[in-house]
Formats: C-alpha cells, sequence, structure tokens
C-alpha cells in the first residue's frame, strides 16, 4: 500500500505541519480523499507525534477549505475544517496547501465554532494577504458553516462511517 503526506505551508512558502502515513482513497472532481488509522504529524519546531484517532481527510481541489474527519474513542466524530487554498499534487506521493490560519470546528453534539480569528488577523498582516484573499477567506468559512448545517456529505456521519470502514475492510485484504 502507498503511503501519502499532505503537508500544510504558510503564506510565506515556510512549512507549517506534515502529515504522513495517509491512503489515498479516493480521487473525485472536488476532492482528494485521505484515510489514516494513526497518522505520523510533524510540526514546524520538529516535534512529531502520532494521533490516536482514525481520520478522514477531504482536501478541496477547488474551493478554500479540507476537512479532517476525527472518529473519537467514544465513537463520536469531530470535523476540524482548515480555511486553506485548494489543495494540490506537489510530487509523487505529496499533497499539499496554504493554511490560511482560520478554522472551524463542527463537536459531535453539532456545535459549531469558528477557531484562530486573532492569528488569522496577526498572519494576513505578516504574510500580507491581499484584500481579495481576506475576502475568499471569510466568506469560505460562511460557505462551510452552511455545509454543516446542511449536513453536506463530508460533514454526514453516516456517510464518513461507512467510508472508515470500507476504507478498514481493504486494509485487511492488503
Amino acid at each position: 500500500m502507498k503511503s501519502y503526506r499532505l503537508v500544510a505551508f504558510k503564506k510565506n512558502g515556510e512549512a507549517h505541519r506534515l502529515w504522513q502515513r495517509l491512503s489515498l482513497i479516493n480521487t473525485l472532481d472536488d476532492y482528494y480523499v485521505f484515510a489514516s488509522l494513526y497518522p505520523s504529524i510533524t510540526e514546524k519546531n520538529g516535534r512529531s507525534w502520532s494521533d490516536e484517532e482514525r481520520t478522514l481527510y477531504f482536501c478541496h481541489r477547488k474551493k478554500f477549505f479540507n476537512v479532517v474527519v476525527m472518529f473519537k474513542k467514544d465513537n463520536s466524530i469531530v470535523y476540524y475544517v482548515n480555511i486553506a487554498t485548494p489543495t494540490s499534487l506537489l510530487e509523487n506521493n505529496t499533497y499539499g496547501y496554504i493554511d490560511l490560519d482560520l478554522d472551524v470546528k463542527l463537536l459531535s453534539d453539532k456545535t459549531i465554532k469558528i477557531l484562530d480569528e486573532e492569528e488569522f488577523k496577526e498572519n494576513s498582516v505578516k504574510f500580507n494577504y491581499d484584500s481579495d484573499l481576506i475576502e475568499v477567506a471569510r466568506k469560505t468559512v460562511d460557505i462551510v458553516i452552511e455545509m454543516m448545517k446542511n449536513n453536506d456529505i463530508v460533514f454526514n456521519d453516516e456517510n464518513n462511517r461507512k467510508i472508515l470502514n470500507s476504507y478498514e475492510k481493504e486494509r485487511i485484504r492488503w
């Protein structure tokens, strides 16, 4: 089974976070879909750790966000959305995007939280985000919240459990 990597960059091109040991389980018109049972994550400061949660990643190929679907030990699901540039193939097994620092979280009780607004404001100055990029990021937050409220397919617990179960069954056959 081929292993893939996903890299989040800052606007200045600096690598911010690296996910390893991912499987590319589907390439759709709009999304790259990755899965991992226990991803290895490396932070900008070099600290590496393994996540204990089974995870799906819906990385949008055209729009400014990606969705991390985290399956908790109690069988609940939490969604973490990075407002980011569209994800693209960088080289053979590495995909990447620019993290715009603004995030949206959907908790298992369906509470929605907008995160890191201060970091977004600070980095929009630090990295010189132009007004169009700032507007796209803010509009994308609204779009993502609407998708969450409408139980869009990437935020649908039942659908995501099916995808993960299918992935786990395929891994057993490998």
